[in-house]
């Protein structure tokens, strides 16, 4: 069976625009989402809640916090830094606005992915560009999350609920079409 040339143009280009999707594969976490513990701290604005981590993988893609009570807030992104609670700024989340009120968890990711040295600690430094003043915020926080590789800064029996990792893409609609087109030539020429 022979398809024209347009006929196949036109498929490519209509699936083009059909995103590709990743798969999230988690390194660290202090829990998971069947998890979730009672126990908060305020965060944004001066106070800040940065938690500890020491990752396994050379990179982080993205990171997943939990969020009590979020009422409009603007511009919300996590910031990786590395050295110290106030060290060195090694990458920032694409920023997300968080229409409220929600409590639940928001998954934040870098546009790049982070490079990281595994078995070395980092902080997790979730900010607030803009949010109505009065409004408090919270994230899940519990010493029963018991995290071994890092803590809450500040609170040595506390962490927050988070969990951070890498995307794996997946391919695209084109490519998936691209490929399958490709067999079916292959076959076709295999059996002439």
């Amino acid at each position: 069976m022979k398809v024209p040339l347009i006929v196949l143009a036109t498929l490519v280009l209509s699936v083009q625009g059909g995103l590709a999707q990743g798969t999230l594969v988690f390194d660290q976490q202090s829990s998971n989402e069947s998890f979730v513990r009672e126990g908060a701290i305020p965060f944004g604005g001066p106070a800040h809640a940065i938690q500890s981590f020491t990752p396994s993988l050379d990179s982080v893609g993205f990171v997943r916090l939990y969020f009590i009570g979020f009422d409009n807030a603007y511009g919300v992104s996590v910031n990786l830094l590395a050295g110290s609670p106030s060290g060195s700024l090694i990458g920032s989340t694409i920023p997300i606005d968080v229409p409220g009120p929600f409590t639940g968890p928001l998954t934040f990711y870098f546009s790049t992915p982070v490079t990281v040295t595994p078995g070395v600690t980092y902080y997790l430094d979730p900010v607030i560009a803009h949010f109505a003043s009065g409004n408090t915020f919270e994230l899940n926080a519990s010493p029963e999350y018991r995290y071994p590789g890092g803590t809450l800064v500040g609170s040595a029996d506390y962490d927050l609920w988070f969990r951070e990792g890498i995307v794996v893409p997946e391919p695209s609609a084109a490519t998936l079409l691209l490929l399958a087109l490709g067999l079916r030539f292959r076959n076709t020429i295999l059996k002439t």
